[in-house]
This record gives C-alpha cells, sequence and structure tokens, in this order.
C-alpha cells in the first residue's frame, strides 16, 4: 500500500507540473546568504517496514528547538515529508505550484521561501536561500502521515538519524544529500556538494555532463550495483537505422561515428565532492527531425525486459562504465572482485522524455545484467519557443545511488537552439 500510495502521488504532482509551475517568494530577503537544496537518496528496500530499517521519509531541521527529553520539535527552517527522490530534477521546483500535496521529493520543494537568484545564466530556484554560517543540521525519520512533524506525538519525533553541524559559504550553491552507508546494518550519513557550475563557462554548441557514485558498501539484500575503485566511463550516440529497421517487426540502431565508445572522464571513488563537467559535441539540429521536418520520437515508456528494442527515433547518448581493467562493472560485484568471463555490466542511456520519465519505474538492472538498461531523461532540452521546435545543449549531473541513476538538469535562462 506504501508503495502505491507514493506512485500515484508522483503522478499527481507529474500532472501539476505539466499544467504549469509556481514560484513562491513569501519570506524575506536574506542578507549574505547561501543556498540548499536537499535530496534523499535512501532507496526503498524490499524490507523498508521491517523492524529495525528505518522508512525513508524524513524532516529535515535546520537549528532545531530541543525539549526538556532532547526530542526536537519546532526549527528555525524545516522541510517535511521529504521522500525518495525522483529520478530526473530540473534546476527549478517541479512541485513548486502543487501547494495541496504533502509530499516533497526534494528541499525546498514546494515550501514558500525565498530562493536563488538566477547565477552564472542558470535559473537556479530549485535551490532555498539559507543563512550563511555555521548551523545545527538534523533528519528525523517520521511516520507516513499528513500530519506536520511538529504536530507529531514525542515519540513519533524521537527517531533521528543524522545529526551534526555544517558552516554554509554565503553566495554558494549547496546541494545535501541523506545517503545509505551501509543499508544492512542501518547506516546512513550526510553527502554535501558545492557546486561548480556557477563558476563555470559553458559552450552553446556542447552538452556537459558530470558524474557521482554515492552507492554505500553493497547490500546483499538490495543486489545493488556496486564498485568502489575507479570507474572508468565512454560516450556513444546513437541512433535508429531507417534502411535495417521494419516498424512493428525490427528495430535497430547504429552508432554516430566519430561518436561511438569515446572516453570521457572517470569517477574517482565514492562520495567525491567534485567532479569535472565533461562536454560532448551537440548534433545539428537536422539529426532531430525527419525529412517532412516533424520531430522524431522518445523511447517509449515500457521497453521490453532486459533491453529495449523499440529506443524510438531521436538520436540519444548512452554512457558505458568500466572498471580499470577495462572490463564492465559486474552486477553483484560486492567485493571488487572481476571474474574472467563474468564482466557483466551496465549503461545508461539519455532518451527518455523528461515530461514522463518520473511516472515510470525505471530500474538500472535487467533480469540477466548483461548491458542493463537504465534510462535517463533526453540529454538534448526539446522546447517550443512561437510555435518553431528548438533543440539546445543541457548541463547534466548524473548520480550512481546502489542500482539506479539520478539525473538533475540545470536550466540556462536562454538557451541557443542547434543550427543545422
Amino acid at each position: 500500500m506504501y508503495i502505491q500510495r507514493v506512485a500515484f502521488w508522483a503522478i499527481l504532482i507529474t500532472t501539476a507540473f505539466l499544467a504549469g509551475c509556481k514560484k513562491y517568494s513569501l519570506a524575506p530577503e536574506m542578507k549574505d546568504p547561501a543556498y540548499l537544496r536537499i535530496f534523499n537518496d535512501i532507496p526503498y528496500t524490499l524490507d523498508a517496514t521491517s523492524a529495525g530499517q528505518p522508512l525513508p521519509f524524513l524532516t529535515f531541521l535546520m537549528d532545531p528547538q530541543m525539549d526538556k527529553d532532547g526530542i526536537p520539535g519546532n526549527a528555525e527552517i524545516m522541510g517535511d515529508y521529504l521522500v525518495t527522490r525522483q529520478i530526473y530534477s530540473l534546476s527549478y521546483p517541479l512541485n513548486a505550484g502543487n501547494i495541496n500535496s504533502v509530499i516533497n521529493y526534494d528541499y525546498p520543494g514546494n515550501a514558500r521561501v525565498q530562493t536563488a537568484p538566477p547565477i552564472n545564466g542558470l535559473d537556479l530556484s530549485a535551490w532555498a536561500q539559507i543563512p550563511s554560517g555555521k548551523h545545527r543540521i538534523m533528519f528525523v525519520t517520521r511516520p507516513f502521515t499528513d500530519t506536520p512533524f511538529v504536530n507529531l506525538p514525542a515519540k513519533a519525533r524521537q527517531r533521528i538519524l543524522i545529526d551534526t553541524t555544517i558552516d554554509f559559504q554565503a553566495g554558494e550553491v549547496h546541494t545535501m544529500e541523506v545517503v545509505a552507508k551501509d543499508i544492512d546494518k542501518y547506516q546512513y550519513g550526510l553527502y554535501l556538494r558545492k557546486e561548480s557550475f556557477i563558476h563555470e563557462k559553458f559552450d552553446e554548441d556542447k552538452i556537459y555532463t558530470s558524474f557521482y557514485n554515492l552507492s554505500g558498501y553493497p547490500s546483499l539484500a538490495f543486489n545493488s550495483l556496486y564498485c568502489k575503485d575507479t570507474l572508468n566511463i565512454t560516450y556513444s550516440y546513437m541512433m535508429q537505422d531507417p534502411i535495417r529497421t521494419v516498424p512493428n517487426v525490427a528495430y535497430f540502431y547504429s552508432p554516430v561515428f566519430p561518436h561511438f565508445d569515446v572516453p570521457l572522464t572517470s569517477i574517482q571513488g565514492r562520495f567525491a565532492t567534485s567532479a569535472p563537467f565533461t562536454s560532448i559535441p551537440a548534433l545539428p539540429r537536422s539529426y532531430f527531425f525527419d525529412v517532412q521536418g516533424l520531430l522524431k520520437t522518445y523511447s517509449p515508456l515500457n521497453p521490453p525486459p532486459g533491453g529495449s528494442s523499440r529506443l524510438g527515433t531521436l538520436p540519444f547518448i548512452g554512457f558505458t562504465f568500466r572498471n580499470t581493467a577495462g572490463n564492465l562493472v559486474k552486477k553483484g560485484d560486492n567485493y571488487n572482485i572481476y571474474l574472467p568471463g563474468k564482466t557483466m555490466g551496465f549503461s545508461v542511456y539519455g532518451l527518455a522524455d523528461p515530461a514522463k520519465i518520473n511516472v515510470y519505474d525505471v530500474d538500472m538492472r535487467s533480469s540477466n545484467g548483461v548491458d542493463a538498461y537504465a534510462a535517463i531523461a533526453s540529454l538534448n532540452l526539446i522546447t517550443n519557443i512561437n510555435g518553431k521546435l528548438n533543440i539546445s545543449s543541457t548541463i547534466n549531473i548524473v548520480e550512481l545511488v546502489y542500482g539506479r541513476a539520478y539525473h538533475m538538469q540545470i536550466q540556462k535562462l536562454y538557451s541557443s537552439p542547434y543550427k543545422n
């Protein structure tokens, strides 16, 4: 019932987003603020409601007010009803206009707070203004009800998951994530990244992506993809082959040369707090339209098990992850042991429709673990300006959290369309 309710609200929130978002600026402006966004990365495990396993439903407290028994109540800043994050998020809040829902996929979410101003030509309204300097940060697990945290009985407010102090720098953009250090032992921690995209220069004719591995110790129950050493990443452009493809019979996809298995970057260890933005050339606009000038199609929502034989007709970028020996990372490789002849692995494909990806379950693992199917939203932004469809480049952050790839796309305020 719990998972069904979350899925139902996810659909409603996404529908509200498609109908139109609203950004609030009701709190007073702060002097020398820092900017903060929070994600709950704790995955829904098979035994999420079992004894000992905290439900991944959280309340965020900054500078909490404690009662005589050491139980938190109110706070200077609070973010309530934080569920596990969505697969895809933008740099502006997806559910800011949905004030009737208590569910939040991030903070500030639908909270009525002052947000970050545009910085470096980017819309950063998914980050809230907070007082800079040192603050006590607390996350508390809460019951899955619509009762506000401050109105919960003391017994329901005493399960403190994280309690620490953090120094937030004025003018900087911070992304904070609650992570699982060891799911099986119920060990959790806090990850904080000071975002570099406000200080960098991005060319309009390139797509930018940075990668992070935020997976904790391997979980036997979760059967997760895991690698604790360096992950080398290559990229490929792929698109449907119109000559060999027979609609409704067989679908073939070919690389867009020379963009095939090109070395791109690497992930150094786990929980890195910085990573470079690496660039990929943008394809010409003509790749995205057919001979009649109509936009090609996204991937369907339900590809066949174990892969996808109908990926749509839009060109897409795929990322492949290998270890330092050149092998693909093996599914379930809990202890970094790579067995000869068992180089199962995974790739991440940027082929999904951004407006629809959050309403269905995308798993990083196929039934047999070979070249596992994992979808993130398209890395090419499609906009409709004055009735004309345009294709523009994007800035992206991809985070691997156990068996899932989370995708955050940074929205430019002004984005030049691709040229033919």
